[in-house]
Order: structure tokens, then sequence, then C-alpha cells
């Protein structure tokens, strides 16, 4: 019997029993720990906290989860902007949440436990960690504790490009070689583009990044088909059709027409987040047409969106590139910015509002650049610059603490800062000690993303962990990309160091709460919320893995010294978000099984080794059919220790709980 069968055979006898299997040995579960078989529910208190703010209204959502077949509550308990949702003496309930107010004599943990109890649920604290308030694109602006203590805000490093004019004012730009949403988008040809296509109410068309795209396109909400009309003035062949999409958002059903409305490629019920077709060699013939028709299959109204578009003829070149593009569909687009080229000298050579630019595009000056205010504000400062104004394009490298970040949705904290552990330590315990709940899940134990953090005390730690000196910083570590230079980022000589010692950070930080947690509250559970995406989590400073796994033999950026920093093994459980489109193997894109939710189980299965209990997670609208949905529900209660589905408000936009109680009724596979 191999390792694997033998592993799998041990994992199918510990869910019959509803035991727990943990680094490989049998241990009993206290009667208000886990089921053997987890069918969890995140109630997300970010979305929906004002209609969960009575006894009434928590009541009649408890009993829906009960009804609808789910066997274990988690309560967001502590918000992704650090608020806390019971009577807490370390930080107070919030006051106001989307400028209504919050009532301060309710305790929502307190009313879930209670509700939960009469359906004999056990309920988990689910506590955001380093995340510790809100940006300035949230609806609460920036408010949180990371504000009251910026000492403890994470610092970015990276590099800012900016438009200067000649007397050194800056103006902040949106996006480089691609249109942003709103604000100043610039086109300097870096990236090999030759000119600026007007959109004319095609939401972005070819304004996509490093110039490979035909559009960043979204429709208004639709439940039928629309199309995409691609025109050249001159016929084409197109030989090659790819069609990328917006990740969670694939396209159900898609036609390739040419100009005769013939069918050039087709794909029904299996899109994925990409697409390639060969086109029909009988439909090869030259046309200056080609039609995408698309529909997402959903009977409520949704977007139809799309991430790229390509159309190459055999010589490999992208002619959707030089198309037309139109729409029978409303769009959720731009059409009406103002257009402005400068010259290599950085001297204004034309102004020209969007909807009058020629459709083959405004060209780009040779060595000079295109600015496009893609919003009222924008187009209000570039009209007011000075005609003989002279511009000019600069990059900057810069360290900046996330609380004065200008487009960042969270504020996240510095993991390695001890006054910032001993407050995620602290609310664990106080959670633990005064609430009969069965556990803590941690979410956002990670940092916010690569680029930080990069503070004086993160690098006085990583100097002494890791016994190195660093004497160009932060150069050693990497050099940030360069947007108006289209480059790539450089590894300095202690990349590789400085992944693994990140990982070190929050693995030990892991380990602080586990040893808590065991010596104070023995029959409580501690698991932890994670991306599945092992591949990409490296970047988040997570190695969710068990010290036992070695990723050096799948992934470039790993080392001997990552793989120590696995702690898949001391948890009780662990929730992968399997986040996908797909359901089955099959299903996908035959070089990317992972980007399933079984490729996906399967991955998190290899680099656990089934070291403890894997629930992977679920968000809803990533499935588009109620059948895909249920049939993800099902996939994970058979393959694995059970589900967990985020979150309540998705199942009501998605009208799923029906499906989802279908699916709540799969029981495990012991053993295929």
């Amino acid at each position: 019997m191999t390792e694997f069968v033998r592993m799998r055979l041990l994992l199918g006898i510990c869910l019959a029993l509803g035991l727990l299997c943990a680094q490989g040995s049998i241990s009993a579960q206290p009667s208000s720990g886990l089921p053997g078989v987890v069918k969890a529910i995140w109630i997300d208190s970010e979305a929906d906290i004002l209609s969960l703010d009575t006894v009434a209204e928590v009541e009649a959502l408890v009993d829906k989860i009960a009804e609808t077949g789910f066997n274990t509550v988690i309560l967001d308990t502590k918000n992704m902007m650090g608020n806390l949702f019971y009577k807490s003496k370390i930080t107070p309930l919030p006051t106001v949440w989307k400028g209504k107010p919050y009532p301060q004599d309710f305790d929502l943990l307190e009313t879930v436990v209670t509700a939960a109890q009469k359906h004999h649920m056990p309920v988990f604290a689910g506590l955001n960690l380093f995340s510790e308030g809100s940006g300035p694109v949230h609806h609460e602006g920036r408010v949180g504790l990371a504000y009251d203590n910026p000492d403890w805000q994470a610092v970015g490093y990276e590099t800012v490009c900016s438009m200067k004019d000649s007397a050194g004012h800056s103006y902040a730009l949106g996006a480089i070689n691609e249109r942003a949403a709103k604000g100043i988008s610039v086109f300097n040809g870096a990236d090999g583009r030759r000119s600026v296509i007007p959109g004319k109410g095609v939401a972005a068309v070819n304004d996509g990044v490093s110039g490979k795209s035909a559009g960043r396109w979204v429709s208004a909400e639709t439940t039928g088909a629309v199309e995409l009309i691609f025109e050249w003035n001159a016929p084409v062949k197109i030989n090659i059709a790819k069609i990328l999409f917006v990740r969670g958002y694939p396209v159900r059903n898609i036609e390739l027409l040419n100009g005769n409305s013939a069918r050039m490629a087709s794909c029904k019920d299996n899109a994925c987040l990409s697409l390639s077709w060969d086109v029909l060699e009988n439909n090869l013939d030259e046309t200056t047409q080609v039609i995408v028709r698309m529909s997402n299959n959903s009977s409520a109204p949704t977007p139809v969106r799309v991430d790229e578009i390509q159309l190459y003829e055999a010589t490999g070149k992208n002619v959707a590139l030089d198309a037309r593009v139109k729409s029978t569909a409303n769009v959720t687009g731009r059409g009406t910015g103002l257009f402005v080229a400068y010259d290599a000298n950085g001297k204004r050579t034309d102004v020209t509002k969007e909807n009058s630019v020629a459709p083959a595009g405004m060209p780009i000056p040779t060595n000079g650049f295109i600015a496009v205010g893609e919003d009222k504000a924008a187009i209000d400062i570039l009209s007011a610059l000075n005609a003989d104004e002279v511009m000019a394009l600069t990059t900057a490298t810069v360290m900046l603490p996330e609380g004065k970040w200008t487009n960042n949705l969270l504020t996240y904290v510095n993991p390695a800062n001890p006054e910032v552990q001993q407050r995620q330590l602290d609310i664990i315990d106080e959670a633990l000690s005064n609430y009969d709940i069965a556990g803590v899940i941690l979410d956002r134990g990670r940092y916010d993303n690569f680029k930080v953090d990069f503070s004086d005390l993160s690098r006085r730690r990583f100097e002494k962990d890791m016994n190195v000196q660093v004497k160009n910083w932060p150069a050693d570590i990497y050099v940030p990309a360069d947007a108006l230079a289209n480059t790539e980022i450089q590894q300095g000589p202690l990349y590789k160091k400085w992944i693994a010692w990140r990982a070190s950070v929050i693995c030990d930080f892991m380990k602080k709460a586990k040893k808590q947690i065991s010596q104070k509250h023995h029959s409580k559970l501690f698991g932890d919320y994670v991306g599945g995406w092992y591949g990409e989590y490296w970047a988040s400073g997570v190695n969710w893995g068990t010290d036992g796994y070695d990723a050096t033999k799948d992934y470039e950026w790993a080392t001997p010294e990552w793989n120590k920093q696995g702690y898949a093994q001391i948890l009780d459980f662990l929730i992968p978000g399997v986040y996908y489109s797909q359901v089955l193997k099959t299903d996908g894109e035959r070089d990317k099984p992972d980007d399933t939710i079984e490729g996906g189980i399967e991955l998190v299965n290899k680099v656990t080794n089934f070291s403890t209990r894997v629930i992977p997670g679920l968000y809803v609208p990533n499935l588009t059919s109620d059948q895909d949905w249920e049939r993800a529900v099902r996939l994970c209660i058979e393959k694995t220790s059970g589900v967990m589905i985020f979150s309540q408000t998705s199942l009501d936009a998605t009208a799923r709980w029906e499906a989802t109680h279908r699916g709540l009724e799969a029981v495990p596979i012991l053993l295929e």
C-alpha cells in the first residue's frame, strides 16, 4: 500500500468516526468541536452587519443556516477593518457603519452563539489578523487602529510614476499603458503600442496590459447574449483566437463569427479563465469583421466581463489591436475622456475629446506620450494646464506606510511588530475566555502583498533572524518594476532569503497562537483560512503547507529555509479558499489543472500531506450556475473533511440557498 493510499484510508476512517486526523495520529475531539464532516458557513460582518444588529435578525439567519444543512457557524468576529463585534475590553464596538449608528448594547458574538446552541451547532470566531483599518476607497474611509498607531502600519516599497510640470508640480497617474477607471492614464509606447484607440462607449477597448489586449470590457447587466464586433478597413485572416476572462467571472457560452455570420469557433458551458481556439480551417477566409458573441447563462441579470480578446493571423500579429470595436449592449464604459499628446520635449501637440478621436486612434509621439483624462476631475486638471507648459513623466522609488496610500481598500499593519502580534494574541485569548465558542479561525494572517514590509523594524529583524547584513537597502532584496520603462522586478542577492524570512514571521506567530490556545484553552480548536493558490501565496509571506513538504521540487522561488516555515501540522484544521470557476479538472484548461476546485483540493492535499483536516472554502459568485455550485459543494464534502461557504450575503445575492441544501446532502467518499 502506497503512503498516499495509506493516508487517504486513515483520513476516511477519521471522517467516518468523526475524529481528527493530525500528523498521522487520531485523537478524539471535544463534543463542542468540529463535526466529523464539516458543513460550515462564514457569516460576513462587513457587507451585512446592519441587518444583524438585533436578536430577531440573528435568530432568523441561524435558523435558515440550520435548515439549509449547515452544522458549523463561523462569525466574522474581527472584521477586515479591525472592528470587534463583541463586548471587548481591548477595542470598542464601531459607533457608526455606513453612516448609521451601530447599537452599543448589542453583542453579536454572544447572540450568534446562543442562537446556534439551539441547533447544536458549534460557533467559531473568525478573526482578521493583520488588516487593522480601512483605506481611502473603502466606504468608511481612513479609519481603524492602524491610524491610531501609525508606527504599526506596513511599509510599502515600489516605484511611483507621475506626470510633472516645469514648476515641479506632480500629478498622480491612475494607470500606465492601460486605461484607469479614473484619474489620469498615460501611454508612452514602452509596451510596443503605437497609438491609443478610443473606447467609443465600449469600456476600455484596446487598453489592456502590455498592449496585448483588445479590451478589458464589462457589459451592463443582462440575461441574454451580447456581442463585441471587431471591424478592419482591410481584410484579415484569423488563425487563432484567445479570450481571457476576469478571474471568477467566466463567460459560459461563446461563439466566434465572421462577417458572413459563419461560425469560426465556439465554446459551450465549459469556459474557463482563459480560452484558446484554433479557428476552423474552412473558416479562414479573409474577413473585415469578427463577432464575439457571449452569454453568461445566468437567470439573474449580471454583467458579462472579458479581460482580453486576442485575434491572431498566421504571422503572429494580434490584429485585434488594429480593429474598431463596437458592442450590441450598453456598457459600463468610457468614451468621454480627454486625449492630450505631448512630444519628446514635453510640448503639447494635440488635445482631442475621446469621442472625436479617429477609430485608428491617436498616435503616440516618438519618445513622447499621451495623457488621458478618465473622469471629470482628471479632465479638469489636463484642461487647466497651459498650452505651452512642458510636461514630463518621472519615476521615483519610494517607501510609504499604507496609511498614506491612495488607492487601497484596507490598511495592513506589520506582522513582524511585537505590539501588533500581542494585540492579536490578546483578542484570541479574550474571545476564547469569555464566550462559549469551539475555537478561532484566523484570516488575513499574512502580509498585504509582496511590496510590504520594508520598515526599519523589519530590516533589523531580517538581518538578525537570517544572520545577514543588508549593504544596499532595499535593492539587495529587489529593484521594483518600472511601468514607464516596461521593466520587470529585478531580484537582489537576498531576494529568496527575504521570501523565507517573511514566511518565518507568519509561521512563528501561528506557533505562538497555537501554544497560547493549547496552554490556556486546551479544549478549543485552532484553524486558519488562507488562499488555496499555494504557488502564488508566497507573495503574501505564507507557507501554509506542512514543514515536511519540499516546495523546491515544484517552485523556483522556494528554498530549504522556506520549507521549514510550513505550519499546517500545528493546525487543527485548514480552510483553503479554492476560488475557481471550474469544478473538475476536465472542465478547465489541460495545462492548468490546479485552477479548478478539484485540482485545487489535490494541490492542498499534496502540500499539507494530510497533516491536518482540510475544509475547502467556496465563494458563491465564482460558479455561474446552480448546477455547478451544487457539484462544487458535493465535491468538497466527498473529497475532504467538509466545506466552508462564504458567505450568507453571497447566498442571498445569488439565491443559492436551495442549491446549497442539495449539495450539503453529500457524504464523504472514504476510499476511491
